[in-house]
């Protein structure tokens, strides 16, 4: 369901999730936060993040699908990275289409 809720801008050191049950349904949500805000690079994050939920889920998951961005202070410029097991093509259309909302986001605010 859509959100009705106003935008709020974004901040530096934000980290946005974006991801399938997969990965959500697996891990708890502190472990979730905690390895997003902590593990640098980002890209090391999702793999530690992926792995878990691989492991936790066994045959109980279809696929494990993730996309993150951390805000950077330094222009207010975008690091996105993505982990993706069967659907790579579609996560990283989900990718770009993203990246186009936050700039134009960025561009407006």
């Amino acid at each position: 369901m859509p959100s009705t809720e106003p935008p709020f801008p974004l901040q530096p050191e934000d980290v946005l999730l974006l991801c399938s049950d997969g990965l959500w349904s697996q891990l708890p949500q502190q472990q979730l936060v905690e390895t997003l805000c902590n593990v640098f690079p980002l890209k090391k994050a999702l793999h530690m993040l992926s792995s878990s939920a691989e492991k936790n889920g066994q045959s109980r998951s279809d696929n494990i699908s993730a996309l993150s961005i951390r805000v950077d202070d330094r222009n207010c410029g975008m690091h996105a990275v993505s982990y993706a097991g069967d659907s790579e093509n579609e996560l990283l259309s989900a990718i770009d289409h993203l990246n186009t909302l936050i700039t134009e986001n960025i561009a407006e605010g």
